[in-house]
Order: structure tokens, then sequence, then C-alpha cells
């Protein structure tokens, strides 16, 4: 039976110069377990971070991403494109900004993955908040579907996500 949500552990940190260079050393540092780093502006709260790493897993298990690796099928789920670049541009890591890192596959490897970034990087627990890029988006989205709706909505986020194909 297919798990339905992967593990998942949620960290922020100051990017460096190079966010990408960031995301190389976690990569290499937290071997086994998925990792993607993100701006925090482009999340919609803690219920769309879930529900897009569920899309992205579920699609994993299906062989159905957006993209080779589940990591970059997260950010563009995230940022809402099936164009890497844009993804990039849109919900990627700004230099020497707070930035998020998120950690998700078998729980094991979460635990062992989170403890070794730990010991090599300034890392602090997270939960997110909704960012002003995914608010912007949503009401944009809402304006277009749904009149009178003031809240930013994760599950809006998270269909329009699902729409994605390749």
């Amino acid at each position: 039976m297919t798990k339905l949500m992967p593990s998942y552990s949620l960290w922020s940190y100051i990017s460096s110069k190079s966010p990408a260079e960031d995301l190389r050393l976690f990569r290499e540092l937290a071997r086994g377990a998925y990792v993607q780093t993100f701006n925090p502006e482009a999340v919609g709260g803690a219920k769309h971070l879930e529900l897009t790493l569920k899309q992205t897993w579920m699609l994993m298990k299906s062989g159905q991403l957006l993209a080779k690796k589940p990591e970059v099928d997260f950010l563009q789920r995230v940022a809402g494109t099936t164009q890497i670049g844009r993804a990039v541009k849109v919900a990627g890591a700004r230099p020497e900004e707070v930035s998020l890192l998120v950690l998700f596959g078998d729980p094991s490897t979460i635990g062992r993955a989170g403890r070794t970034l730990a010991k090599r990087v300034k890392l602090v627990k997270a939960t997110p908040s909704v960012g002003k890029q995914a608010a912007s988006r949503l009401e944009d989205k809402r304006r277009a579907a749904v009149v009178g709706v003031n809240e930013p909505d994760a599950y809006l986020l998270a269909e329009d996500a699902a729409l994605l194909r390749r």
C-alpha cells in the first residue's frame, strides 16, 4: 500500500549569496532525503505546504511528476508553474534572506538528515505562514473564480498545483 504523505521537517535559515550552492550542500549532507529550499513568501501556509508535499509524493509513486526529481516538482507546484526556471524565479530561495528548507521522505531518513544538517548549518524549526506572493496569486485566482472570499485558501492553491501537467 502506498503511503499517502511523506514524513517531512521544515527549517528556516539565512541563505548565502548563492542559494543554489546552499541547496547543493544541503542535498549532499542529507543523503537519502528529498531536499528543497524556497522563499517563504511563495507558500500559502502550513496546509498549502502539506497538500503540495502530498501531491508530489503521490505523483512520484505513480510516475507522474512534472519534473524528473520530486524536489523540483515540489518547487514547481509551490510556484504554480510547469516551467522549472519560472519556479526558481517565483518560489526559489533568495540570496542572503530568510529561506525555508524542507526535507521529505521516509521517517528514519528525515530524522538522520535533519540531525546531520543541524550540526553543519544554523537551522531553526519553522512553521510556514501565508506568504505575500502566495496570497497575491490566490487573490488573482479568486477574483477569476470566487467573488467575496477574503482569506487565502490553501486548498485553492493545491487545486491549482494539481491541475499542472507536463
